[in-house]
């Protein structure tokens, strides 16, 4: 995502459909492995410390939101939010290829992380593509296309995981977020 402090109304507004479409996409993928992230857990983790697997995601991601206005203004929403969607790619194909249960937690605690501090970006960038008149309706157009991808997932999901299992889940969220990358 460029710099959008430069721009003309009408490059605004085509930022703002790439906002839209990867918002969908980026939650679309999101949405995928939402549901399963337990289950998955499971595979390798008694079923008792999945429950402290993900406090401990939840806990990492905190202390990452502590400092993350430092490192977005120290180098920019748009240089850092494409690091983090590759973060957030190389996470889910390592979760794919359950390489071994340790590397599967640390890219578990990876994504975790990612998926929570790239909203902050997308709200930075909708902050600078919108005006104090229109935030609310881009906002809430952000939103819906967020909402859609996650029902889309959600109704994917299932019959994804069934028939192919949690990596095909997993495969298919990563390379979903590549045209996102």
């Amino acid at each position: 995502m460029p710099d959008t402090t430069q721009t003309t109304k009408k490059q605004k507004r085509s930022l703002l459909q790439i906002v839209l479409t990867t918002g969908l996409l980026a939650s679309l993928s999101t949405s995928l492995i939402s549901y399963i992230n337990s289950s998955f857990l499971e595979t390798f983790l008694p079923k008792n410390w999945v429950g402290i697997v993900f406090s401990v995601a939840y806990a990492v991601t905190f202390l990452v939101i502590q400092n993350y206005a430092l490192i977005i203004r120290k180098f920019k929403n748009h240089n850092v939010a494409p690091i983090v969607f590759a973060l957030e790619i190389v996470a889910l194909l390592t979760l794919a290829a359950n390489v071994h249960w340790f590397i599967s937690l640390l890219a578990f605690i990876l994504l975790v992380v990612c998926y929570n501090v790239i909203v902050i970006n997308y709200d930075i960038f909708i902050e600078q593509l919108s005006t104090h008149q229109n935030e609310g309706r881009i906002r809430g157009l952000f939103w819906t296309a967020s909402n859609l991808g996650f029902l889309l997932g959600a109704l994917m999901t299932g019959v994804l995981s069934a028939k192919y299992g949690f990596s095909a889940a997993y495969l298919i969220a990563g390379l979903l977020l590549i045209p996102v990358w």
